[in-house]
């Protein structure tokens, strides 16, 4: 999924590349989850590109 790539090259917007392919999906769960990063959008973005880690 580009989330990985997107953490790792701090590229944060590439995390939403395969978003439309899970919503349409048949899991809800995934669908859920990917309704919350929406939600949140700019605060993903930002900290899946930024230098800075948490842990």
């Amino acid at each position: 999924m580009p989330c990985s790539r997107g953490t790792t090259t701090r590229r944060g917007q590439e995390a939403f590349d395969g978003i439309g392919q899970v919503r349409g999906g048949g899991l809800p769960a995934l669908r859920q989850f990917t309704r919350g990063l929406l939600h949140d959008r700019d605060a993903v973005v930002a900290d899946l590109s930024s230098t800075w880690s948490s842990g």
